[in-house]
């Protein structure tokens, strides 16, 4: 980046030949151009000095109608401190494009849009304020703008603000000149009352709208669960800056008018030294771990009703506090910091700040354009390739203010046939009107809708609310969710945070693993170990043990414990078992030996022998199951011969049943045949074999069937 200076300003030079060393006060008119760019300025060491200087000096020269076609050139004067590059370098992208307009004749007002304006832009650089200090800094930039005010009095000029702790010293110049100021201010105090600068306008939106999101969200889920009453909410903030102190201010009032009973706050003076120990408070350990105490003591997770909503208004106190909270098993519902939206402190800390809630002027989902942009972040990364580096919301604001300028005077000017407003800025009340007009401006910018309040307050829109919430395009990460306003949000705020929340059924809240992480708002639940449970949904630290005699089979996250009964069978009903067995055997064995015994006897041939046989020797195999119904195991022990003994039940016990039962269906089978062979007149020989079918079919059968479920199960 190199410094764009397209011409000396001889137009408003007072004093030829003079020079800014002789000089007794720093004049507009003598300033030369800056040898630096503006990142080069805004990186000077603390102990390097460089004199004012003009940055940027765009758009045509005013009232020179043999370079210019506008009908009117608008001055606008900007001057900040070396290291305010973001609230300067996007106003030269507005002024370029407004001159560009209507193939370069500039951005037109009237009824006919017949009359063009053109813009011109003097950025000035007043010093390294570290270097010359705030005061010193402060009486240069006030002299600076005094001259050039004085020097362009009788023209149409505005003042666009610069960065918020230097913003002072243009409130006077702009209310003794007349001139109209954007100012790049956040809290109200800078704006109230109206009464004493009417010449001050902020197109901030207020940084008291900051926490009203997060505090409405929090409002709607305690009065959806009935919770106003116990929701512990807490806030901790500074009483300096006034930009700490209103925020979290404005944060109380919300909470207090939406009903909330149960409200503590902690307001320190950051560079006070309440203990005496020489170390300012806002540095101080032992200081901001007391306050760390007072908000969420040591052993507050014990109580599952103190689960506070906690707002910090800080500037790095956060760094001492939060690793503080974490010590004390502290576990918020919700937390909103103001320096959430602030890289310097979120990029370094991303792993820490899942749920995280704060709020800014402007973010890159927002969708307002503009005639020359679909998109602020469209603006900014053009810039980038203008001035070198990717710049934040400052730039955009900073290119937002010169197009509200033009739009100021297309508004005020929008029904006249013949606008006059060279003619109106050169009377009071002509200059009086021309501020009521922007008073009464409605416009859309890149930076949103503009409107402004009673105390000149860009009311247009609220603030950014951002949440950071899980990226769902990259696992792991997260990423700061535009929350509010709701018509450009992309999610909803999360509340309660997980670390709050109920644990499901069969986990716990484990405190101590807040100590084993840097978040604080991630879910502390896991699940419980072997044998305890917790049977719902809640926010129990610690599960319950299993009752003896009862598990959970080895199980984590177990929701209840088992009793396991073996169901073994007695040893009663095993004797009982193993004689009624023997009993069997011995009968079988006993009617087996009678049948050798008397195998000749008339009788017992016509019992047919073989079939006798297989009925005895079918009642042994089959009352063998009884066997593998005793071979049983209990909860610990070897399951093989059990599972071998359940196994043996189904293939003894059927193969017998078949083998008996077959054999008395063939044995009737035969004699049937018997019969009707001989009342047919005919004598055949109807062996026992020839019947045996009625035994064998039946018992292929069977086994395919064991066989079959053997090997499927």
């Amino acid at each position: 980046m190199t410094t764009t200076f397209r011409r000396p300003v001889h137009l408003f030079l007072l004093c030829l030949g003079c020079t800014i060393a002789d000089a007794a006060e720093w004049n507009f008119s003598a300033l030369q151009p800056c040898t630096l760019s503006s990142t080069e300025l805004s990186n000077l060491p603390p102990d390097q000095n460089i004199d004012p200087c003009i940055l940027y000096d765009e758009g045509p020269e005013p009232n020179d109608s043999n370079s210019t076609s506008y009908d009117l050139v608008v001055q606008n004067i900007q001057i900040t401190p070396h290291d305010c590059r973001d609230h300067r370098d996007g106003a030269p992208m507005a002024i370029k494009k407004l001159n560009e307009d209507n193939g370069g004749q500039g951005f037109p007002i009237g009824f006919n849009k017949d009359f063009f304006l053109g813009f011109r832009l003097f950025s000035v650089v007043a010093g390294n304020s570290n270097f010359l200090g705030q005061e010193a800094y402060l009486e240069i930039h006030t002299q600076i703008l005094n001259s050039f005010l004085e020097d362009t009095d009788g023209q149409m000029r505005y003042i666009i603000g610069s960065c918020s702790f230097t913003s002072s010293a243009e409130k006077e110049p702009a209310g003794d000149h007349e001139a109209i100021l954007m100012a790049q201010v956040g809290p109200p105090g800078f704006y109230e009352p109206r009464t004493s600068n009417p010449w001050v306008f902020g197109i901030h939106v207020s940084s008291d709208d900051y926490p009203l999101a997060a505090a409405r969200k929090l409002s709607f889920q305690a009065t959806q669960n009935d919770d106003l009453a116990t929701q512990p909410v807490r806030v901790i903030y500074r009483t300096s800056s006034e930009f700490f102190f209103s925020t979290c201010a404005s944060a109380l009032k919300e909470i207090r008018s939406a009903g909330f009973q149960d409200v503590a706050e902690v307001l320190y003076d950051p560079d006070a030294d309440e203990d005496g120990d020489g170390t300012p408070n806002h540095q101080d350990f032992d200081f901001l771990e007391s306050i760390a105490d007072t908000i969420c003591p040591p052993g507050s997770a014990e109580n599952p009703d103190f689960r506070p909503a906690i707002f910090m208004c800080t500037l790095r106190e956060q760094d001492i506090i939060l690793p503080r909270f974490r010590e004390n098993g502290c576990l918020p519902s919700s937390m909103w910091l103001t320096s959430a939206t602030w890289g310097f402190w979120t990029e370094p800390n991303l792993d820490a700040i899942e749920d995280f809630q704060g709020a800014g002027q402007w973010h890159p989902k927002f969708t307002y354009n503009d005639q020359f942009f679909d998109s602020g972040l469209e603006m900014i990364e053009a810039n980038e390739a203008e001035v070198g580096y990717y710049g934040g919301y400052d730039m955009l604001v900073s290119y937002a203010v010169p197009i509200l300028f033009a739009q100021h005077l297309q508004q005020a000017y929008r029904v006249f046939d013949n606008p006059t407003p060279d003619e109106d800025i050169l009377t009071p009340s002509g200059r009086e009107v021309l501020r009521r007009r922007m008073l009464d401006l409605r416009a859309d910018t890149l930076f949103g809708p503009v409107q402004f309040n009673d105390n000149q307050r860009n009311i247009g829109r609220g603030s950014a609310a951002v949440q950071w919430q899980p990226d769902s395009d990259s696992e792991g990460e997260v990423k700061s969710a535009l929350v509010s306003p709701d018509n450009q949000a992309e999610a909803e705020i999360i509340i309660p945070a997980a670390t709050a929340d109920d644990c499901q059924a069969g986990e716990f809240h484990n405190v101590s693993v807040l100590l084993e992480r840097t978040s604080l708002l991630q879910s502390v639940c896991q699940s419980c170990p072997e044998d305890s449970y917790t049977a719902a949904a809640g926010q129990r630290l610690e599960c319950e043990v299993c009752p003896s005699g009862t598990s959970t089979d080895g199980f984590v996250g177990a929701t209840n414990c088992t009793y396991y009964d073996d169901n073994l069978l007695s040893n009663g009903m095993l004797s009982f078992g193993y004689v009624a067995m023997s009993v069997s055997w011995l009968m079988a064995v006993v009617f087996l030996g009678w049948i050798f015994k008397h195998r000749e006897d008339p009788v017992v041939r016509l019992a047919q022998i073989p079939y006798l046989v297989l009925i005895c020797v079918g009642g042994i195999i089959s009352t063998s199951s009884i066997i593998g119904v005793t071979m049983q195991a209990g909860t610990g022990e070897d399951t093989s011969a059990a599972d071998a003994g359940c196994k043996s039940v189904p293939i003894l016990y059927s193969i017998g049943w078949i083998i008996q039962y077959g054999s008395v269906c063939a044995k009737t089978l035969r004699l049937k045949r018997v019969v009707e062979n001989s009342s047919g007149g005919r004598r055949t020989a109807i062996t026992a074999w020839r019947t045996g079918h009625a035994i064998a079919i039946p018992l292929i059968v069977d086994i395919a069937i064991l066989i079959a479920w053997s090997v499927i199960d």
